[in-house]
C-alpha cells in the first residue's frame, strides 16, 4: 500500500476507537517493515483524534473524530470492513511467497549426536560420508553411498559437492548423524542431475559423518 492508503486505513481504525498500538501490529502483520512505524501510527491518529481530516490539515478544536464518527458511522464501519477484506486478500496473497521463501531455506537436523566431541568439521576438511538421499516429492531414492559399499570422500567448502553439503555439513562430529532438507537452489536447481533429479527437485538427505581429516 502507498503512504495515503495507510493513512486511510489508520483514519478508519482510529474513528472506531482502535488504539495506535493494536493498528500499528495490524499493519505489521501485514506488511512487515513496509508498514509505517508505531510512532507514525500513533502521530497520525492522534491528529485524526484532534478532527483532522488528512494529515496535512491543521487541528480542528471544534469537531473532535468522535462528533465525526457519529455523523457517518455506517459509512466509516463499512469501509472499516472493506479495509478488512483488503488485508485479508494481501494476506492471503503473501502467504505462498512467504512459504516458498521458507521451503528455499536449507534446513538441517541432528539427528544423533555424538558426546565428548573432540572435533568439527570446517572448510577444507575431508569428510568421509555415508548417506541415503530421497526425493521430498514422493520418497523415491535417488542415490545411497551404502549401495555402492563406501562413503563418499570430498572436501568441504571447496564446491566439490552440493551447495547443501558444503553448508549443511558444517561443525559436524565423527559419528554424527543429520538429516538435510535441501531446496534446489542448494542442489541442483532447474537443471536436476542424471536423469534420477528432476529440475527444481528437494532434497531430503540422511547424512552421517565417519570421519574428519584436516
Amino acid at each position: 500500500m502507498n503512504k495515503e492508503n495507510y493513512r486511510f486505513y489508520i483514519k478508519v481504525r482510529t474513528a472506531l476507537n482502535i488504539q495506535s498500538k493494536l493498528i500499528h501490529d495490524e499493519l505489521y502483520s501485514v506488511f512487515s517493515d513496509q508498514a509505517p512505524s508505531y510512532n507514525t501510527v500513533a502521530k497520525w491518529s492522534r491528529w485524526f483524534r484532534e478532527g483532522r481530516e488528512d494529515v496535512e490539515d491543521q487541528p480542528r478544536l471544534d469537531r473532535s473524530v468522535t462528533e465525526t464518527t457519529s455523523e457517518n458511522i455506517e459509512e466509516i464501519k463499512m469501509k472499516s470492513i472493506l479495509v478488512f477484506c483488503l488485508l485479508l486478500i494481501l494476506i492471503n496473497c503473501l502467504f505462498p511467497y512467504v512459504l516458498s521463501l521458507a521451503e528455499e531455506k536449507l534446513q538441517v537436523m541432528t539427528i544423533k549426536k555424538v558426546e565428548n566431541c573432540s572435533k568439527r568439521s570446517k572448510v577444507g576438511d575431508t569428510l568421509y560420508m555415508q548417506y541415503t538421499g530421497v526425493l521430498k516429492s514422493n520418497g523415491e531414492k535417488f542415490d545411497s553411498s551404502y549401495d555402492r559399499g563406501h562413503p563418499f570422500v570430498f572436501k568441504i567448502g571447496y564446491g566439490q559437492a552440493i551447495k547443501g553439503w558444503d553448508q549443511g555439513l558444517l561443525n559436524m562430529c565423527e559419528g554424527e548423524q543429520r538429516k538435510l532438507i535441501i531446496p534446489p537452489s542448494y542442489a541442483y536447481g532447474d537443471v536436476g542431475a542424471g536423469g534420477v533429479i528432476p529440475p527444481g527437485a528437494t532434497l531430503l538427505m540422511d547424512v552421517v559423518c565417519e570421519k574428519i581429516e584436516t
